[in-house]
């Protein structure tokens, strides 16, 4: 973790034009790596869109039950 917040420390201070090229993908080992997204395959590209969607997808669904059970309440 505490290596993971020196590299998106690092990644902040760049210029806002490099900032958005750059990011940090966490591996299924757990290990975060820099990378840049312009450069990035088209597996990686399907494999990042892919969890990306499915995060979004469940953090939707928690938020919808949340607010079912609020009125619910």
């Amino acid at each position: 973790d505490d290596e993971e917040a020196l590299k998106w420390a690092a990644i902040q201070k760049l210029p806002t034009f490099a900032r958005l090229r750059k990011g940090l993908l966490t591996s299924l080992q757990g290990e975060a790596m820099e990378i840049d997204i312009e450069n990035l395959g088209l597996q990686e590209r399907r494999d990042l869109l892919e969890r990306l969607v499915r995060l979004a997808e469940k953090d939707n669904e928690e938020f919808l039950l949340k607010l079912k059970n609020r009125i619910d309440r």
